[in-house]
């Protein structure tokens, strides 16, 4: 029979997913303790233990965290890093609900939707971007394609939306 009534120490036997992007949330899944008693005996622990910071709470400092692990007065810890999300590309995910003009109309980017693509695997749509040229624009026949830019965080993406124009003709 284990004798546990005085514990000697903990260590981390095994660690959580320990790196973060700015914002999750901190999980503890999978963290298991090894705690040894005065007589020798080992016991993974894996719940009754305490953390500092939380499971669940919200990580937003940039670097490397300590995790306090408190198990029965007992103190030991591991390290996470929390990286900031920072923008990967944009991809046009629907087209403006028009795409051919005529030559001599204006540009009709209505129905365009953006999308901002991340390093931590998200995405958003977003509204906020630029276009080459803009909107209202009159369309000329060397008009190809319209540059569509987004910028977050200091770093700007581009994707490239093609165009058809067609000429007036005399018939």
């Amino acid at each position: 029979r284990l004798n546990r009534t005085e514990l000697a120490s903990i260590r981390i036997k095994e660690e959580p997913e320990t790196h973060y992007y700015k914002g999750d949330a901190l999980d503890l899944t999978g963290l298991v303790i090894e705690a040894t008693y005065i007589n020798g005996d080992k016991e993974d622990i894996t719940e009754g233990y305490t953390t500092n910071p939380s499971n669940g709470d919200v990580l937003n400092e940039k670097g490397t965290t300590s995790i306090e692990v408190i198990y029965r007065g007992q103190r030991t810890s591991f390290n996470i890093t929390v990286q900031e999300v920072e923008l990967t590309g944009i991809r046009i995910t629907k087209d403006p609900n028009n795409k051919s003009y005529i030559e001599g109309q204006e540009l009709d980017l209505s129905g365009m939707e953006v999308t901002a693509d991340y390093n931590n695997g998200k995405s958003k749509v977003v509204t906020n971007y630029t276009t080459n040229p803009v909107a209202g624009t009159e369309v000329t026949q060397e008009l190809e394609e319209i540059v569509v830019s987004y910028t977050e965080g200091g770093i700007t993406k581009e994707a490239t939306l093609n165009l058809e124009a067609v000429g007036i003709t005399n018939l």
